[in-house]
């Protein structure tokens, strides 16, 4: 099976491809190009680390050219395009996070992928660790949840939203999507989002220091979950894999809608100062 890269300034593309490149995950599924249009600079670089023999100038010739592929561009707004294109021509793919930065974008390419029966994965892939299902038990009976992981608030690579997206999608799966109102507050690199849900709270918190992602339930008891970002990459790879084999999405569509709705929620709410619907 070949597989395209498009985007070479993420190291997701050197992190995705090696899972493919070893022999040992995916039988003869194999990276067979890329297109690094988005960093030019790079394109060498992780052709080399990956072993990706070639190289075109047009993310097109990539898709067409390819059985599958996956979407790794850092900047949210440049996914719509590539995804509507590998869709149309029928191509299975990946679209990494932040899938989107607009609810519209986002509904676009998940109305695409139904009508045409395309299956789409995508978004963070914390949200396929084993550790995630347990969250998602754990938080049936909590009335308060808290959400903590690293993030730039300035970040070249589509500010905020580049991060951000890790906490909205571990949030649309683990709390649900029935999250009404957000008031975001920041304080330094500290950026705090209190997420009204009925019957409960889930805070999203982020700052420079928090390496790992760290889940909390507050309940009858206080449980908490570190999950593992090394060992997320070959999960959602594998997730991606999934759905190629039995041509059915392995991913709830709505929730990544609701990621990026909340997201945007967010960016407003920190804009206005006040409470925002989501």
């Amino acid at each position: 099976m070949r597989i395209g890269i498009i985007g070479a300034q993420s190291m997701h593309a050197v992190q995705f491809g090696k899972l493919f490149q070893c022999g040992k995950h995916f039988g003869n599924a194999r990276i067979s190009s890329i297109w690094g249009g988005d960093e030019p600079s790079k394109i060498h670089e992780v052709m080399d680390a990956v072993g990706i023999e070639t190289c075109y100038d047009r993310y097109e010739k990539v898709i067409e050219n390819s059985d599958a592929v996956i979407i790794v561009t850092r900047l949210g707004d440049t996914h719509l395009e590539p995804a509507l294109y590998a869709i149309n021509k029928e191509k299975p793919l990946f679209v990494d996070k932040p899938f989107s930065v607009t609810t519209d974008d986002a509904k676009k390419m998940v109305k695409a992928a139904v009508d045409s029966g395309v299956p789409l994965t995508a978004g963070s892939t914390l949200c396929f660790l084993p550790d995630v299902s347990k969250a998602v038990e754990s938080s049936h009976d909590a009335s308060f949840i808290s959400i903590s992981y690293y993030a730039e608030p300035g970040s070249p690579f589509g500010g905020y939203r580049f991060y951000l997206s890790h906490l909205t999608d571990l949030c649309s799966v683990i709390c649900g999507e029935e999250g009404t109102h957000v008031f975001s507050t920041r304080c330094g690199d500290n950026i705090s989002s209190l997420i009204s849900y009925p019957g409960k709270q889930v805070l999203l918190h982020t700052n420079t220091h928090c390496i790992k992602p760290v889940i909390t339930f507050c309940g009858d008891k206080i449980t908490t979950i570190e999950l593992s970002d090394e060992k997320c990459y070959l999960r959602g790879m594998t997730v991606f894999m999934d759905s190629i084999k039995t041509a059915k999405p392995q991913v709830k569509y709505s929730r990544l809608i609701y990621s990026v709705r909340l997201m945007s929620a967010i960016y407003r709410s920190l804009d206005s100062g006040a409470k925002e619907i989501i």
